[in-house]
């Protein structure tokens, strides 16, 4: 039989096999799925992973520093599923319907992340890798529409930047009605995903010449 050693008092405990900082990560997504991000502290995603109060201080400054790897880990999960979508596109209004389709299905998937991303607009700080990836993005999102005007497949040839403005704000209007538990018809309620994906392939047929 293996005893296991009790620690002294203050001690702190084994680090998760040394990735502790990514569970106290993954732990603060926990804590705004059930708390909002107004609850996270570093004490309680501590709590969580079952280390002591002290011991996320060697990963994160403070609070505002995890939350910082916290959007970090957002961005990057929205990039790769962003990325992995359009690849094997050529025509710019199809890597726009591929790229929102994967915007939207990893919305529905990932709620929590859209939270702290949507917060990261406003009151959460972006590392300058997360400010990146963002411009990355959103620098191929305007692209295709340049292109799409400049072969003539925009419908009333509109200023293609108005015309991402515009889709860019159908996709989010349709993930945050999603996120925020507003499923504003019964067919949304019913299939939330697939309302959100015909939503949005309307309003790309309504642009296309």
């Amino acid at each position: 039989m293996t005893i296991r050693k009790q620690l002294p008092a203050g001690d702190p405990r084994p680090y998760h096999h040394g990735k502790l900082a990514e569970a106290l990560v993954d732990a603060t997504f926990d804590i705004v799925r059930e708390k909002g991000i107004e609850g996270v502290s570093v004490r309680e995603a501590a709590r969580r992973v079952d280390v002591s109060s002290s011991a996320p201080f060697k990963h994160f400054k403070n609070r505002a520093d995890l939350m910082l790897a916290v959007v970090d880990k957002a961005v990057e999960s929205l990039r790769i599923a962003v990325e992995a979508s359009f690849l094997s596109q050529s025509d710019p209004l199809d890597c726009v319907r591929a790229a929102g389709d994967a915007y939207l299905a990893w919305s529905y998937a990932h709620p929590v992340h859209m939270q702290i991303i949507t917060a990261s607009c406003a009151s959460l700080p972006r590392s300058a890798d997360a400010q990146h990836q963002i411009d990355e993005m959103t620098g191929y999102w305007f692209a295709w529409f340049g292109a799409a005007a400049s072969s003539g497949a925009l419908r009333g040839d509109p200023d293609p930047s108005i015309a991402a403005v515009a889709s860019g704000a159908q996709l989010y209007g349709l993930s945050s009605a999603f996120a925020e538990g507003r499923c504003v018809s019964p067919a949304m309620a019913a299939d939330p995903l697939a309302t959100m994906k015909s939503a949005f392939a309307l309003h790309l047929a309504n642009l296309r010449s």
